[in-house]
């Protein structure tokens, strides 16, 4: 899980640095709180992420855990997206 939150907060800290201190209109107060918003937001995908990750070891993320499941065809929808947008 700190894998994943760690990922998660390193690269949206260095992709939406500048969105989030152009809305804010450059006030430090209100960028911290967006920045600890975002966490709160984020940490109930992280946990059902690990909680995943747990009952399915293996490589492939939501792919693999999609093609475990028996979703045939939806794993492949999740595959195309990932590797379109991933």
């Amino acid at each position: 899980m700190v894998q994943y939150l760690g990922l998660t907060t390193g690269s949206s800290v260095l992709i939406s640095f500048g969105q989030v201190a152009f809305q804010s209109g450059f006030n430090p107060i209100l960028m911290i709180c967006a920045w600890i918003l975002g966490g709160i937001l984020i940490l109930p995908e992280m946990l059902l992420l690990a909680e995943t990750a747990i009952s399915f070891p293996g490589n492939g993320s939501a792919y693999y855990w999609l093609k475990k499941s028996k979703l045939n065809g939806l794993f492949v929808l999740i595959g195309m997206d990932f590797s379109f947008n991933g």
